[in-house]
């Protein structure tokens, strides 16, 4: 099935957990008469200009920042957030005395839901501070990472 800008789709996704906690998503597309499974990095990269286009609830309509999965965490943990339009985006770690200690990610971004990996196997078991700076607002949570 390919994806065309005036066609209408249905659409739904399955959400499912491994034995390891490992999360995957699943988006069923379906044009009425052919169904098509794609997994989340396929659909994003396709449907991202009907999505955009049309105010599909895929565009936040206010930055978020999600609570980590899992937390606390033992090496690793995934940090979501939205965003509702393109621009410059700073995705950094601070310790409780408030030093920055790792920048996650920093640069222009495009609107939507997007999902980052921390990877803590070189820090020491602590509270850390993620805190997001996008547009003018600056959102910051709290993870516990146990060894």
């Amino acid at each position: 099935m390919t994806l065309n800008d005036d066609d209408v789709y249905e659409f739904c996704w399955q959400s499912d957990f491994d034995d390891s906690g490992q999360h995957t998503v699943t988006f069923i597309l379906s044009d009425g008469e052919d169904e098509e499974r794609k997994n989340v990095g396929i659909i994003v990269n396709e449907i991202y200009n009907l999505i955009y286009d049309s105010g599909s609830f895929a565009i936040p309509k206010k930055i978020t920042l999600s609570p980590a999965y899992p937390n606390p965490f033992n090496s690793s943990t995934t940090i979501k957030y939205g965003l509702p339009s393109p621009g410059n985006v700073a995705l950094q770690i601070y310790n409780p005395l408030g030093q920055r200690i790792y920048t996650l990610f920093k640069s222009y971004q495009q609107a939507g839901t997007h999902a980052i990996n921390l990877n803590a196997d070189n820090l020491p078991s602590g509270l850390y501070f993620v805190q997001l700076n996008a547009d003018t607002k600056t959102i910051t949570q709290k993870v516990m990472l146990v060894k």
